[in-house]
Formats: C-alpha cells, sequence, structure tokens
C-alpha cells in the first residue's frame, strides 16, 4: 500500500489526517466523543497509518480495570518508546469508543481547574497530541522519501506576464498559460509573511499552527510544481478558510490568511 502512494496522493492524507486530528484536539465537551470516533474510523480507512500501527509492539491492556483503579490523581501508564506510545494510545482511544464513559470521565486527571473543559484539553495535549505527532511523522518520512525520488520540478516558467505552469489538458490539473504571473508573486510573498508570523501567535494552539503552516506550505509547493493540481490546492485553501474562522488568530494573520485564499481561488480560476 506504501509503495502505490506518490508524493502528491502522500500531501493529501497528511491534510485529511491533519483535518481530523484537528478536529479532535480543538474538541469541546459536547462533541469530543464524536470527534475521537471520526478520528479513529479515518485512521482505520486508511491503510497506510493501521499498517504502521499493527506494525508496534502489541499492548494488552485491560482498560476498565484501569478506569476503575485510578484516583483522581492517577493519569495513564504510557510506554516511553515511541512503537509502545502508538499502541498504547491508540488500544486506549479505541477502547473508549466501545465503552460507556464519556470523553471528560478519561480525561479529568489531567490538568486543572473547576472546568471539564480544562481537563479535556489538558488530556488531549498530553496524550493524544503525541499520538497524533508520531503518525504525522510517519507520513512526513514519507513524503520526503517521495521527493527524494522524484525527478526535481523546474519551476515556474515565465515569458513575458504570463507563467507558463503546463498546458496538460487533464482537468485535474491546472491549465496555467493565462496566469499572470504577479498572482504567483503574490501567493508566495503572504505565504512566507504567515508563515513568519506563525511564531507570534500566542493565542492559537500548537496543532493548529502545525495544520496552518502545512497547509500553507502545499498551497505554495503546488503553484511551483510543473502539473499543480487543482483538487490539492482547493482543499488547502478550503481547510484554510476554515481554520481561519475557528483559530483565535490575530487580526493581521487572518487577513493575510484570506488574502492567500483569495488568490489561490483566482489562481485556480474559481
Amino acid at each position: 500500500m506504501v509503495d502505490s502512494l506518490g508524493e502528491k496522493e502522500l500531501k493529501k492524507l497528511s491534510l485529511d489526517f491533519r483535518q481530523f486530528s484537528s478536529r479532535l484536539m480543538s474538541s469541546q465537551v459536547g462533541d469530543a466523543k464524536k470527534n475521537c470516533f471520526r478520528f479513529i474510523n479515518y485512521i482505520e480507512q486508511t491503510p497506510l497509518l493501521m499498517d504502521y500501527i499493527r506494525n508496534c509492539r502489541p499492548i494488552i491492556i485491560n482498560f476498565d480495570e484501569v478506569l476503575k483503579a485510578r484516583s483522581q490523581y492517577d493519569q495513564f501508564d504510557i510506554p516511553e518508546d515511541i512503537e509502545g506510545e502508538i499502541s498504547y494510545v491508540y488500544s486506549l482511544l479505541k477502547w473508549f469508543l466501545q465503552s460507556k464513559y464519556d470523553y471528560y470521565q478519561i480525561a479529568y486527571t489531567y490538568g486543572s481547574g473547576n472546568k471539564v473543559q480544562y481537563h479535556i484539553e489538558a488530556f488531549n495535549r498530553g496524550v493524544v497530541l503525541p499520538f497524533i505527532q508520531h503518525l504525522e511523522n510517519r507520513i512526513q518520512t514519507l513524503i520526503i522519501k517521495r521527493s527524494e525520488d522524484n525527478v526535481p520540478n523546474q519551476g515556474i516558467k515565465v515569458d513575458g506576464n504570463v507563467g507558463q505552469i503546463n498546458y496538460a489538458t487533464n482537468s485535474s490539473h491546472i491549465s496555467a498559460n493565462n496566469i499572470s504571473n504577479s498572482t504567483v508573486e503574490q501567493i508566495v510573498h503572504e505565504g512566507a509573511k504567515i508563515l513568519t508570523m506563525l511564531n507570534s501567535e500566542n493565542n492559537i494552539d500548537q496543532a493548529s499552527k502545525e495544520e496552518t503552516k502545512e497547509l500553507v506550505e502545499t498551497i505554495l509547493n503546488e503553484i511551483k510544481a510543473k502539473e499543480p493540481k487543482k483538487t490539492l490546492l482547493r482543499m488547502a485553501k478550503d481547510r484554510l478558510e476554515q481554520i481561519t474562522k475557528l483559530a483565535g488568530f490575530t487580526l493581521a494573520a487572518k487577513e493575510c490568511i484570506e488574502k492567500i485564499c483569495a488568490l489561490a481561488a483566482s489562481y485556480m480560476g474559481s
């Protein structure tokens, strides 16, 4: 399965994975279990991720007994090695979805404060986020390998005021001979600006920052590619628009992202 996926397919998989994981990481009390189900269901429908999890060392734990025995201060005894952590957290979330418990009941020993939401957020940061990062690292490692295997892109060839990117007749590719090169330059400029601004966005959680960074980089890579794909560009643009509405970006960062999305839409002719 892994060998059959090219670089673009892996990038799309990465975007999809980040969408589901970001949704879980930003869960509220009322939707956490539903978002956990969506997240695990996506993983189980993705052979690349499930094969990776199955190849980690198996861990068998009776979580019903763990929950019954733990005190208000006990946290889950997650293994320190990567394979053990992956197996443990996947097994925990899988068990949880089949249990009678609600999300806050497995999260309440994490964090502090009198609001249930605080404990859910702390549990996600301490337990779920490392699991997400391990899977994302697996995807990114494969993307890098595929990138090294591919012939380097020739970049954007400019003839006068026209960025001649490709002349493919396939509708999944952008026929870009009528695209103004200034649009490409603006996207590159705004993309570089938001990547710099992300470092100072203190009100944004790390998962949203990382997803925003990857989405912007996807747009930048596609407009420089020999055969940019509309589906990948459109998905990255649409997800960026969603994040802008949900995350607490500063006004300057929000305006920059909105400009990138508008330019990307213009680039695609939509």
